[in-house]
């Protein structure tokens, strides 16, 4: 692979946090991997064992070169790393490349970052007075700031990581007046030794000797396979669209629909007078189902559009997309809820990111065993996993009909239903298309799927989401949020147990 050129300030600082179970995943898979590697270690070292170092002092960050001392710096990096004959393995410049680069050394892998810079905060903390005296600043908020995901790694984390995990770190540097680094852990002696290229000041590398890299390709795409296997996730299979004859029939208000392009998309209509409606034929117990929608256009506060899955019984379940109107030119909001056996109270809000009137967009819903996703077009805006084992019922065992309609619900849909329905504007339309249905069909009466197991959306990639579900989750919730039954203490004393496993806080 050949060098490319890295930007100043490309191992920049982020605000993205993880969390404690990503941390333990990490330290899991870590160990396997780091068994299969062994082998490797102590090349890099044989080939520069004749270089001198320069005795090392811990230091925090406090200067960034500029773009022409950055420039002239990596190239001379480079020409070091040709002229020893030593390949960088680039880890991402995303705030965390000392701790990636660190992983890479350890476990052959940049992934385990996380566990890397969780282990080398603990030893900040716990051992103080070793390093207290190298920070120019109030030590413990110098050590928080170090555990925060994205934030730079400096000469302190270095001596803080070759103590903790007693390597001798080695730094192959730009530095103009001398090369090569070394970081001796206190007080015993180093059972390993880390390799790193430092562009000085900007960005950390993972080092290895050309020759180490054939072996080292095989292990890393046997380390990636791993991954895969222990890690795997996926997004839903694309919807079929179908006719709406083939899965949904009329409930009420037959007049108030209308049929377009062969029933292929439809119009649902609300006036003074009546809402309509439509639901499945069949009951289901698990699967993908997903609707494409085109809401009320204009004045359409105190209007719902509704799509949900209910079952019917008195301690029913329920899944629970509800799109509520607003006045010309303000947000729609999308309000979501899961009842278990009867009990709901679980609302939560969000504003769309974009105008739903003026084109289709795909809401769905992803039900399993393991958990219940809510998605807007690919975007998952809400998760409610299987808790229970935290006292948390799951609809597991009660088959459920689809539903959609359009009602008036002035009396609370828009600003707690301070905004009436202006029915000079009626009738209201909501457009459909799509129908897609994808689930395990049931009696009413039948408790388990006669397909469980076998079906797409319940193996194993479908029991949680993956990284970039998680991310595209986290952005909707941190601009779009509007309300969030689990922080509402004035209406629930207590955090429902299901919120901190479903990522809600």
């Amino acid at each position: 692979m050949a060098h490319t050129t890295l930007v100043e300030g490309e191992c920049s600082s982020s605000t993205s946090l993880s969390s404690q179970q990503e941390i333990e995943d990490d330290r899991m898979i870590a160990v396997v991997l780091s068994e299969e590697y062994a082998q490797l270690d102590g090349a890099v070292g044989r080939r520069l064992a004749s270089l001198s170092s320069i005795p090392h002092v811990p230091r925090i960050n406090t200067y960034i070169p500029d773009l022409n001392d950055a420039t002239l710096d990596h190239h001379r990096l480079l020409q070091r790393l040709n002229a020893h004959g030593l390949y960088e393995v680039k880890v991402s410049g995303d705030g965390n490349c000392q701790f990636r680069a660190l992983s890479d050394q350890m476990f052959r892998s940049p992934e385990y970052h996380k566990h890397v810079r969780k282990e080398i905060v603990k030893q900040l903390k716990d051992f103080r007075t070793l390093y207290e005296g190298y920070v120019p600043m109030q030590y413990k908020r110098y050590y928080k700031k170090m555990a925060k995901a994205g934030e730079w790694g400096d000469h302190v984390t270095l001596q803080a990581a070759a103590d903790k995990f007693g390597a001798k770190i080695c730094l192959l540097t730009s530095f103009r007046d001398t090369c090569f680094v070394e970081i001796i852990p206190r007080n015993q002696t180093p059972q390993k030794e880390f390799w790193l290229s430092f562009w000085s000041e900007v960005h950390y590398n993972s080092l290895y000797e050309l020759r180490e890299m054939a072996s080292f390709t095989i292990l890393r795409c046997l380390s990636l396979l791993l991954l895969s296997c222990i890690a795997m996730a996926a997004p839903p299979r694309r919807p079929i669209d179908v006719p709406f004859q083939r899965n949904y029939v009329p409930t009420w208000a037959n007049d108030h629909i209308k049929y377009i392009n062969a029933g292929n998309e439809l119009q649902l209509s609300l006036d003074k007078y009546t809402g309509t409606g439509f639901q499945s034929k069949g009951s289901y117990l698990f699967g993908h189902f997903s609707m494409q929608i085109k809401m009320v256009p204009g004045d359409s506060a105190g209007t719902v559009t509704a799509f949900y899955l209910s079952s019917q019984n008195s301690e029913h379940d329920e899944i629970d997309f509800e799109f509520l109107g607003n006045r010309t030119g303000q947000p729609y909001i999308v309000q979501t809820n899961v009842f278990t056996g009867g009990k709901g109270d679980r609302e939560q809000r969000i504003y769309l990111w974009f105008d739903p009137t003026k084109a289709y967009h795909t809401y769905s819903v992803l039900w399993n065993m393991y958990q219940i996703v809510f998605f807007v077009d690919d975007y998952p805006i809400r998760i409610f996993k299987n808790s229970k084992d935290l006292g948390v019922r799951f609809p597991f065992n009660q088959p459920m009909k689809i539903y959609s309609s359009l009602w008036n619900a002035d009396d609370w849909a828009t600003r707690g239903g301070l905004e009436k329905t202006d029915w000079s504007k009626a009738p209201f339309v909501a457009s459909y298309k799509g129908f897609h249905i994808d689930g395990c069909e049931a009696s009413v009466e039948q408790k388990f799927c006669a397909t469980q197991g076998r079906r797409w959306w319940d193996q194993r990639e479908f029991q949680d989401l993956d990284g970039l579900q998680y991310r595209k989750l986290a952005w909707v919730r941190q601009r779009y949020t509007i309300y969030n039954y689990c922080t509402d203490r004035s209406r629930i004393p207590t955090m429902p147990a299901e919120c901190r496993r479903d990522r809600d806080v």
